[in-house]
């Protein structure tokens, strides 16, 4: 989109210029400003990687300030931790399990005893509040401690936001979701220009700059004052889950068939899968070229270029919306049934506009030939990544593949649309 914009940008200053139109000048200055700020925060942002990350800062704070042995509670479920804290007592508080009395209760015997509480990143109380519906306890736990009612106080927070020549573009972490600011939370730290861009979400902040939050117990309340407040500070009961799979829906996709039965072993696309992938790719590309070169003939490739994830998206998007409607069931012959019906459409608009077609392929057939030597190369190039690294499991090499992997299975499993969940028994993926 913004190659896109961008493109459109200059397409319009040169149509000003060349009508020799007054606001020619006004969009040359508008260019000129998107390019210099997006070089500003480019540099900007490239500058908090001259620095330690905030969780090593915390380490090091941690390290230097809090006595060895000390009990600290790591408010980092589902999340990465603060690094070499392995001379401490770390308790974590799984926040992520059920709403519940007992979870509560847990919670507050867990801050009583304990003299420190650090949040990793705003994953955990971001996703509370969130759901809250389905977390009250949850969230009128973070609530009360964000506003001091729990015993605890803000001593210490790390903070790394994109920064150049004093001016700092500063991502908020609290101002989504009704979330508190934290008593004690400097917005700034007088050190230059505070510019607030607003929320940023875990994408951007939490891996590269993640705002690290420690409190301190400094009033050591008993459990019971602890969890009389949590308690009492929610909004309402747990709501029961939506996102569950309904009987008829267990029993369709129970009735799919496993993988044996969706994929036979014996066909030519299970022994060579990616030659097969391949293949098809460029079968799907050429049956929806038509469809392509007449609606992206302003292009300078008439929209050779975008075909092959145009013809991809679009048949997955019509299988899908078909499919969620409940008008077919997801099976081969449903995907192989909506590919047809869109070739023919495909074939009606290249039989309306051959004379166009035929001359357009003719004019460009080398640069449609280049495009697809650049996408065999990039194909080929990640292929052989893979093939050299095919691992699934290891923590960094592996990465996050088997949660892909398992979502990936579960959508080709699955009979009924929306997915079901391969993570949550009887739920399915939202």
């Amino acid at each position: 989109m913004i190659i896109i914009g961008s493109g459109y940008l200059f397409k319009i200053q040169n149509y000003l210029g060349q009508k020799k139109n007054l606001l020619s000048p006004v969009f040359s200055i508008i260019i000129a400003i998107l390019a210099a700020s997006s070089i500003l925060y480019g540099l900007a942002y490239t500058n908090m990687y001259t620095k330690d990350h905030t969780a090593v800062q915390a380490s090091k704070w941690i390290n230097g300030n809090i006595p060895k042995g000390t009990k600290i509670i790591n408010d980092n479920h589902w999340d990465e931790s603060i690094p070499d804290i392995y001379g401490y007592q770390v308790k974590q508080i799984p926040i992520f399990e059920s709403d519940t009395q007992d979870k509560g209760f847990d919670i507050a015997i867990d801050l009583s005893s304990s003299e420190y509480l650090i949040f990793y990143s705003n994953r955990t109380y971001n996703a509370i509040f969130n759901n809250s519906s389905q977390y009250p306890i949850s969230a009128s736990y973070y609530n009360n401690l964000f506003n001091q009612k729990l015993g605890y106080s803000l001593i210490k927070s790390f903070t790394q936001y994109p920064e150049i020549a004093g001016i700092h573009f500063q991502h908020d972490t609290f101002s989504i979701n009704n979330i508190p600011t934290p008593i004690g939370f400097p917005t700034d730290d007088n050190s230059g220009f505070y510019l607030n861009l607003g929320y940023g979400d875990n994408d951007i902040v939490n891996y590269d700059h993640p705002v690290v939050l420690i409190f301190q117990n400094t009033q050591h309340y008993k459990p019971d004052q602890i969890y009389q407040t949590i308690y009492s500070g929610r909004t309402n009961y747990p709501s029961k889950l939506n996102s569950m799979l309904t009987l008829e829906d267990k029993i369709t996709n129970s009735n799919g068939g496993t993988w044996n039965n969706i994929f036979s072993e014996n066909i030519l696309i299970a022994k060579l899968p990616v030659l097969s992938w391949f293949i098809l790719l460029e079968i799907v590309t050429i049956l929806f070229l038509p469809i392509s070169l007449i609606i992206f003939h302003g292009l300078p490739d008439k929209g050779f270029g975008i075909n092959k994830l145009l013809s991809l998206f679009v048949i997955a998007y019509i299988t899908w919306m078909f499919v969620y409607l409940n008008i077919l069931t997801f099976t081969m012959s449903s995907i192989i049934l909506i590919v047809v019906i869109l070739s023919a459409v495909s074939i009606r608009i290249f039989y309306t506009n051959k004379d166009y077609i035929v001359t357009t392929i003719k004019n460009n057939i080398k640069l449609f030939v280049i495009e697809d030597l650049i996408f065999l190369s990039a194909f080929g190039l990640f292929v052989l990544i893979r093939w050299f690294n095919p691992d699934l499991w290891h923590p960094y090499l592996g990465g996050e593949k088997p949660m892909d992997f398992a979502y990936l299975n579960a959508i080709i499993k699955s009979t009924t649309m929306p997915p079901y969940d391969p993570w949550f028994a009887g739920g399915y993926i939202n």
